[in-house]
């Protein structure tokens, strides 16, 4: 009996202790899955975040394009519009009494030309044509041409090179943005810009004697800046899904490495 009694007193222990062991794997798996449930939450939130702070860097970026056309076609066209419309009254005046001269017309005409040229400059921030007619590396070839200093060497025989309209607006502003922050913040004597296709791959090299910047730097200038063209050149890289490096050298030339996916 007393047996009996040790056999069951056995299998009950056995027993609670196999319960007590089931119930602390239950625990355990309701306490993972709490836990990767909570995990994936904060991982979605802050997938939600990046994408909302890059679509309102977009948003900022796109609203200072439009500022920056705005003022040009106020402070710069619009004047000289109110001007011609004045002259165009005083030639008037001028004919009807017969004083209107040759030399007063050539001179409207050198005006006129001006005022063509302003009009083209802000089409052009509107959209590029010449890019998009003669592509990426005729366009930076022919933008920096406009430079006395720093000498600027551009290379890469890609003219048969196919892009989209937004790849190559997005990576001519990108690479527009870098030569005058590399001009303005590193004053190099010399710059050499490289295209290069390698498989699905547009890369542009950008070296240059000036003092350089490292991806650090690049991040925290980014991070504290006011203005707008670091965020813009950011905004655009995410646009772009592509990768932006800097090579920052106390001897040699430091470089900019840009890779952008053809599609």
């Amino acid at each position: 009996m007393a047996d009996e009694n040790g056999i069951i007193l056995i299998v009950i222990s056995g027993t609670l202790l196999m319960m007590l062991f089931i119930g602390a794997i239950i625990l355990f798996v309701v306490t993972y899955n709490r836990k990767i449930q909570q995990k994936n939450s904060e991982h979605t939130l802050e997938i939600k975040n990046k994408e909302l702070e890059m679509l309102k860097k977009v948003i900022e970026t796109q609203e200072s394009e439009r500022d920056k056309i705005a003022s040009n076609l106020h402070d710069e066209v619009g004047p000289l519009l109110s001007k011609l419309r004045l002259d165009m009254s005083s030639f008037k005046r001028a004919f009807d009494k017969g004083t209107l001269t040759a030399e007063k017309l050539n001179n409207e005409r050198e005006f006129i030309d001006e005022i063509i040229d302003n009009v083209r400059s802000v089409s052009h921030d509107l959209s590029p044509q010449f890019l998009l007619k003669f592509g990426i590396v005729k366009a930076i070839r022919n933008y920096v041409s406009n430079f006395e200093k720093p000498q600027i060497a551009v290379q890469g025989n890609l003219e048969q090179l196919k892009l989209s309209r937004t790849i190559s607006v997005n990576t001519y502003r990108v690479l527009l943005e870098l030569i005058n922050n590399t001009i303005k913040h590193d004053s190099p004597e010399k710059m050499n810009i490289l295209f290069e296709e390698k498989a699905c791959l547009l890369k542009v090299v950008m070296e240059h004697d000036g003092d350089g910047i490292s991806n650090e730097e690049f991040e925290s200038f980014a991070k504290n800046s006011k203005g707008l063209g670091l965020t813009s050149i950011q905004t655009r890289i995410i646009i772009l899904n592509a990768i932006l490096d800097f090579q920052k050298r106390k001897e040699g030339m430091s470089s900019i490495n840009l890779s952008i996916p053809k599609v």
